[in-house]
């Protein structure tokens, strides 16, 4: 098989010649629970990341910047680009 075979081939067979309809069914009687569930739910929005407070989670990022720039400076440290 070639690649002209191919070509003929891709260009023969459009990908929607079907005229089948396609059938939706209206039935959603079968639906009808799903505000059943027994899981209760937040309105308004997370903002429970972690499971954390506010101030954990501002303490935890502070965290994180202070040793990002502990390394930093660390790396700058050892690659010499500046000195004590």
């Amino acid at each position: 098989m070639s690649i002209d075979d191919l070509r003929e081939q891709a260009g023969a067979a459009t990908p929607f010649d079907d005229d089948d309809e396609l059938i939706f069914d209206d039935d959603f009687d079968d639906f009808d629970d799903f505000d059943d569930d027994p899981r209760p739910r937040r309105i308004g929005g997370g903002g429970n990341l972690l499971g954390l407070s506010p101030f954990q989670r501002f303490f935890l990022s502070f965290m994180l910047l202070l040793l990002s720039c502990m390394l930093s400076f660390v790396c700058l440290l050892l690659t010499g680009r500046i000195l004590i």
